[in-house]
């Protein structure tokens, strides 16, 4: 019997900077080039998160997704692309969710957790502890607010939730 299998591929990924990585592609060409091939080789979902082209830093500009989308889809023709709401620590709810609400793409990626993404190991300087103290306050409202408004925001109201723990199971039970 032949399983059938659904490759999506995160370009970028969500947290990850040019200092982490010169590989990593931050540039709108390099971003859209890389989609491309990703399809090209296999890939039917693009998972797009968006980056700054001067600093590398996540973006939530829907003028950068839209560029990434039209290009990508002029090339492809029906690649599934996947906006995400992710962005980067830091960023608000509101920064995260204006893509979703300014280009209503066909797919989205919804976090059911913290967004913690736990990213002191990848800091040097950085210990659990004081990561735990910047990063709670900001925990406290992401944890359920962030699906709800997510699921506000989305017309007609259909998303798909991205699982990136066993803990988010509970929570979306509760939506």
């Amino acid at each position: 019997m032949t399983k059938k299998v659904i490759i999506t591929c995160a370009v970028t990924g969500a947290t990850f900077t040019p200092t982490m990585s010169p590989y990593l592609p931050y540039k709108p060409d390099d971003i859209i080039d890389n989609a491309i091939e990703a399809y090209h080789t296999g890939a039917a979902v693009l998972h797009l998160h968006a980056r700054d082209p001067e600093t590398g830093a996540p973006a939530t500009d829907p003028a950068l997704f839209k560029e990434y989308v039209t290009r990508i889809k002029e090339e492809t023709g029906n690649a599934i692309i996947c906006l995400t709401t992710g962005g980067a620590t830091g960023q608000s709810i509101e920064e995260r969710f204006n893509v979703i609400k300014v280009l209503q793409p066909e797919l989205c990626s919804c976090n059911l957790g913290t967004i913690n993404y736990g990213g002191f190991p990848m800091f040097p300087n950085m210990t659990f502890e004081r990561w735990q103290e910047l990063d709670k306050p900001r925990d406290m409202d992401r944890l359920i607010t962030n699906t709800k408004r997510l699921l506000e925001s989305l017309t007609p109201p259909d998303a798909n939730a991205e699982i990136l723990a066993k803990g988010e199971n509970y929570i979306q039970t509760m939506l």
